[in-house]
């Protein structure tokens, strides 16, 4: 059975996390923590460190000792590159404007989020030896669901309803609503799957459901769905199924959903939002005397509000508002089936909450203390390091370059030859195994034989046959060798047997043949100008890297990072 996971794919939770937030796979690593492995100028830079940063990539989990050596090696080094730019940059007063500082306070608070949901998900989200038993015991119910996902706001979750109630179909339902690719693969048919596969907010709804019943649309995950439950059966499962591990990982999936969920509602509940009804008066009458349809992405423009109504505040909570402007930002970014919907003042309840997300996990992480955590240090220390490297590289190493309107010009004159449309032609084939095959197709070819029975007759591509030999549009880069004889050879005429790739031969004709030609100016000049920056920039960064090496003693033990990580090289 194909393993993915419906439901955690879609949470805004995630998405924040894993966007804002590093992820934590291990802080600590006893007393070698403190262990000086570098010193850059006056800073240090401690194993802890160099262990935070190998942990985060989960490719370097159980490798053998040589190898993790030469990883943390690399991340050594790269931190002392680091370590250099943010001292240039604290040198030079990068951290002291205002804008910059309010940034290094809330990537504070996310390094606090981190660290709680370290304690509330990540260190739950897997399932104990003991919890394995009754897991499996779980999963000898399963059932087969049919699944209609609604990836947009409550209306159109309704109407879907409305739909499926009046004769239409899952099939015909999903590429309208649905967003997941497996899904709309399987055609929302799920098959056969233990309960254990789904949420417990899905589980809750399907356990109510007699056979071949529909539910109401429901909102669960970032979604809304409706599902019906076409079948209930009891297997027998032990250790020993083949579908051991899939049950397993499937089950630890839907528990980081639900674990997300819960430590959300939480936050929700501890920061009750108190919401400016006139506010949303003036929304809705704003967007329905502009005739504009609420629901979609972002079907209004900024300019339908005034900078005075961007600055109001449109929900307060203790310790901080979500101004207007905010608002109306969220609808960039929060996903659709949270929409709010009109008149309904618990939706917007639930938009304003998504849009604090990006606050909320942060402020209550310190409130709860997580900003003393010992593994806070290491974690904020590492964030800091490159937030402050990105500020030196940006203000320092970056600072006045620019690129003129005439390098650009100069850059397309002199290297013509680099900005070309590809040309190409339109080809049909016949591909053969054989060299020999193909050479007898060819005299039958010149002898009068029709080409489209050729092709039904002994083409063995099987799209292209379908097609009656078409091809397409080949080019240098989609099958060089037929552009290449056509090229060089012309249209009309039967060419081959052309080599294709240690496959096989081809037997072609071309329908047309377009020239390579040069780009317009106005078409590349957008991609020369960043090319030309991108140039200048790297050459800045190098030349800025040399200076800091000359400027900061650096002293590196690789010696001491061997016996840390258990590492004997033999002489």
């Amino acid at each position: 059975m194909r393993r993915y996971s419906l439901f955690p794919a879609v949470s805004i939770a995630i998405m924040l996390l894993t966007g804002a937030i590093t992820m934590l796979t291990g802080c600590s690593s006893g007393g070698k923590d403190d262990i000086v492995l570098a010193t850059v100028g006056d800073s240090t830079i401690t194993y802890a460190l160099v262990h935070e940063a190998y942990t985060q990539n989960n490719r370097n989990a159980n490798l053998p000792p040589d190898a993790e050596y030469e990883r943390k090696k690399l991340i050594l080094d790269n931190m002392i590159e680091i370590q250099m730019m943010a001292n240039a940059a604290e040198e030079a007063g990068l951290a002291e404007d205002s804008a910059f500082a309010e940034r290094l306070e809330i990537e504070k608070r996310n390094a606090a989020a981190a660290i709680m949901h370290e304690d509330r998900i990540d260190s739950k989200r897997f399932y104990s030896e003991e919890e394995i038993p009754v897991l499996l015991e779980d999963a000898k119910n399963e059932i087969d669901l049919t699944v209609l996902q609604v990836y947009h706001p409550a209306d159109s979750a309704e109407n879907a309803y409305r739909r499926l109630m009046n004769g239409a179909t899952v099939d015909e339902l999903i590429d309208e609503y649905s967003y997941f690719g497996q899904l709309k693969n399987n055609r929302g048919a799920m098959g056969f799957r233990p309960v254990t596969f789904y949420t417990s907010a899905m589980r809750k709804v399907v356990d109510t459901l007699s056979i071949g019943e529909f539910s109401k649309p429901f909102y669960a995950n970032d979604s809304y769905w409706i599902v019906k439950v076409n079948a209930r059966k009891e297997l027998k499962k032990s250790e020993d199924s083949p579908n051991y591990d899939e049950i397993v990982a499937n089950a630890q999936d839907s528990r980081f959903a639900d674990l997300m969920d819960d430590m959300y509602e939480d936050i929700f509940e501890q920061y009750p939002v108190q919401i400016d009804t006139g506010m949303i008066k003036t929304y809705e009458k704003r967007i329905n005397m502009l005739g504009k349809a609420k629901g979609h992405y972002l079907d209004f423009e900024m300019e339908y509000f005034t900078d005075e109504e961007f600055a109001d505040t449109i929900a307060a909570y203790e310790g901080g508002a979500l101004t207007f402007r905010e608002f109306i930002e969220g609808f960039k970014w929060v996903p659709p089936p949270n929409f709010p919907k009109e008149g309904d003042m618990d939706s917007y309840k639930r938009f304003i909450q998504k849009c604090l997300l990006r606050e909320l996990p942060g402020f209550e992480a310190v409130r709860q203390g997580y900003d003393e955590d010992p593994r806070y240090d290491v974690l904020w220390r590492l964030n800091y390091m490159k937030l402050m490297a990105d500020r030196a590289i940006a203000r320092i190493a970056f600072e006045g370059i620019e690129v003129t309107d005439e390098e650009v010009r100069t850059e397309y004159d002199e290297n013509n030859d680099k900005y070309y449309e590809l040309g190409s032609a339109d080809v049909d084939e016949i591909f053969v195994q054989s060299e020999e095959t193909a050479k007898e197709v060819l005299r039958k070819l010149k002898a009068g034989a029709s080409f489209s029975r050729m092709v039904q007759e002994y083409s063995q591509r099987t799209y292209s046959k379908q097609r009656g030999g078409n091809i397409g549009e080949v080019n240098l880069r989609r099958m060089p060798y037929y552009y290449n004889a056509v090229k060089e050879n012309g249209i009309g005429k039967y060419l081959g047997p052309i080599p294709v790739m240690n496959a096989g031969f081809g037997i072609i004709k071309a329908r047309s043949y377009k020239k390579a030609k040069p780009k317009p100016f106005d078409m590349v000049e957008r991609d020369i100008k960043r090319q030309l920056l991108d140039s200048k920039r790297r050459a800045a960064r190098d030349s800025f890297m040399v200076e800091l090496e000359e400027k900061y003693v650096v002293d590196k033990d690789y010696k001491k990072l061997q016996e840390l990580v258990g590492f004997n090289p033999q002489p």
